[in-house]
């Protein structure tokens, strides 16, 4: 996710914190998120693997990543 993403839908992300993963703490701090985010996507473009960015539309991303790994599938 983009910094603007996550500075445009932090109450999303806040009440969304623990569907993919259980937390220790409640609490989700947007700053070290952002920190991550940037952290991970300059390793992946250093190492040129794969990333999909979501910058607006995370349902529309969501979707693309889906229709994605479908058409990799078919194609093996």
């Amino acid at each position: 996710m983009t910094r603007r993403y996550l500075e445009t839908h932090d109450d999303d992300v806040r009440r969304f914190a623990n569907v993919i993963e259980q937390r220790l703490a409640d609490s989700v701090d947007i700053d070290d998120l952002i920190a991550d985010n940037e952290r991970i996507l300059a390793e992946c473009r250093k190492h040129n693997l794969p990333f999909c960015l979501i910058d607006d539309d995370y349902e529309e991303a969501r979707d693309g990543i889906s229709l994605t790994n479908y058409r990799m599938k078919k194609a093996l």
